[in-house]
């Protein structure tokens, strides 16, 4: 209960983050109005060897961000799809690798072949 002593100033940096981040996007966006991504950004500020850093570091990220995100989608599976315990490793890579298809296929063609989302209607 005492980390609710600082929970006003730990929201209030978090806000100063964000605000921060916001007007670097700002900045950025207004410097490069065709898009440049990152790794641009880097290289023509801060020379290759830095745009290929931030690009490695991309990289790491939406690998992490893919583990972590099936990793806990898999655990929480296990409570409605019993059969998954014992098995979370091979789930975790099964779901991987079609999220791997899907997205070499493009978004574009995987959403020409996915169903459409079903619809809930809630009228009489």
């Amino acid at each position: 209960m005492a980390g609710f002593a600082f929970s006003w100033q730990i929201g209030l940096a978090v806000g100063v983050v964000v605000a921060v981040v916001v007007m670097s996007y700002r900045q950025t966006v207004y410097a490069y109005p065709s898009g440049g991504g990152d790794y641009e950004v880097a290289k023509i500020n801060l020379g290759r060897y830095a745009g290929l850093t931030v690009a490695s570091s991309l990289l790491v990220d939406y690998i992490l961000t893919v583990a972590v995100s099936v990793s806990a989608g898999v655990i929480n599976a296990k409570a409605m799809l019993p059969f998954v315990e014992g098995r979370e490793a091979w789930t975790a890579v099964v779901v991987i690798v079609v999220l791997t298809i899907v997205n070499l296929r493009g978004v574009r063609e995987s959403g020409r072949r996915s169903p459409s989302p079903p619809t809930c209607s809630w009228s009489r």
